[in-house]
């Protein structure tokens, strides 16, 4: 389990399920949440369709960083790499 995952299960507050359970709501959410996500980039004007995409990458990775530490989660799972 990567850092990612951990800093979400203690921002949840949730115990780590069975490795069976956890790839099926991982995969799950990622799809769900993704989609909607990335689909940002295509709203609106289609000129700017890449560089909407960057900038939401990059919000997405700054925020995973930064927000951790905000939210008084541990570090210690975002700030590896």
């Amino acid at each position: 389990m990567n850092g990612i995952d951990l800093l979400g299960m203690e921002a949840a507050g949730k115990s780590i399920p069975d490795s069976n359970s956890l790839f099926a709501i991982s995969l799950l959410g990622d799809m769900i949440s993704n989609t909607f996500y990335y689909s940002l980039a295509a709203a609106g004007n289609k000129n700017y369709v890449v560089p909407k995409g960057a900038i939401l990458g990059l919000a997405g990775g700054l925020g995973a960083l930064v927000l951790s530490q905000k939210m008084g989660l541990n570090p210690r799972y975002s700030n590896k790499t």
